[in-house]
């Protein structure tokens, strides 16, 4: 029993243990105490992570200011047109909506392993591989996110007969090193991760608003996850790497993994990747009859694919101007 107290394992049948060991008045002292704590911890829980709470636990220090830099892989995601959903709805409706959403997209995180790390209004921050080491983070959180839009779509089904708006979401992905660990004062502190890592994922979940995606992974996070879900690669953008440096990287959208794609959706993603490495590599006539052959055979609205042939375009008139040909 105490066993179960000590690591915050707070189950129900506890209460009935304590209960039932407890026939003189000093015992019945103890669950008075034991139950209260039972009670604050649990509210505790929904303001601190439980993985940091159980770490501080096992540990037995006290959390103080500090981190270290870890591998991580960060997840973000947001609410599509939350602004304009917002004004639709009374204020109790929209908390209720809210509620739910991420109440779902925090149950499939944690059933990944993943840390929720906080809620920006109707944004999600979470990470792999923190404050507990997580093997295949990169994977797991990819899942997660597949997950999470399948979950949302089934919240939409339901949320049809109650009037409610069509909420969508948009998730970046990212893999790289942060410092992670307690941030704050010497009085009131955050478990969270800081860096160059964190804001790309957030800049990734933004993203996908220039090309009407839901799903877009760092290309660190898509070489670690290639072989077991189809990406197909949208554009290449640049991260801040050390110092004042940039580098530049190929972000991917995530579309699923393999066993659940259609051949339609390999068969594009196929066109489509041939088309970006022969634009990657200057080849503008190809790239942009390739990507024209996508838009006519697999999705003729396609954000990317018309992107990328006006820039194509563009490039190839400036070829001409510069060579007079």
């Amino acid at each position: 029993m105490m066993k179960n107290i000590a690591t915050l394992n707070l189950d129900p049948q506890l209460e009935a243990e304590i209960s039932r060991v407890s026939p003189i008045k000093e015992v019945a002292r103890l669950y008075d105490v034991m139950h209260g704590m039972q009670m604050a911890l649990t509210s505790f829980f929904k303001y601190v992570p439980a993985d940091v709470i159980k770490l501080l636990m096992r540990a037995g220090y006290e959390a103080k200011l500090g981190g270290e830099k870890r591998y991580l892989t960060i997840f973000f995601s947001d609410i599509v047109d939350f602004t304009r959903i917002s004004e639709q709805l009374d204020p109790e409706t929209l908390i209720d909506m809210l509620g739910v959403y991420l109440s779902e997209m925090s149950n499939l995180i944690l059933e990944q392993q993943g840390t929720v790390d906080k809620y920006i209004g109707d944004a999600v921050m979470a990470m792999w591989n923190a404050p507990e080491t997580v093997l295949n983070h990169a994977y797991k959180a990819c899942r997660c996110a597949l997950l999470s839009q399948q979950r949302l779509m089934e919240l939409r089904e339901g949320w049809k007969d109650t009037h409610l708006p069509a909420v969508g979401a948009r998730i970046g992905i990212h893999t790289g090193y942060a410092s992670v660990g307690n941030f704050g004062s010497k009085d009131r502190l955050t478990y969270t991760a800081l860096g160059d890592t964190v804001n790309f994922a957030a800049r990734l979940e933004a993203l996908n608003k220039e090309f009407g995606t839901e799903i877009i992974i760092s290309e660190t996070t898509y070489s670690q996850v290639k072989d077991q879900f189809v990406c197909r690669p949208l554009d290449i953008v640049s991260v801040t790497g050390s110092g004042t440096s940039s580098v530049p990287m190929v972000v991917y959208e995530l579309i699923g993994d393999y066993n659940s794609v259609t051949a339609e959706q390999l068969s594009g993603t196929e066109v489509f990747t041939n088309a970006f490495q022969h634009y990657r590599q200057g080849r503008y006539s190809t790239a942009s009859r390739m990507f024209k052959h996508y838009l006519d055979r697999y999705d003729s609205k396609d954000i990317a694919a018309h992107t990328h042939i006006s820039t194509c375009r563009k490039s190839l008139l400036r070829l001409s101007v510069r060579t007079g040909k």
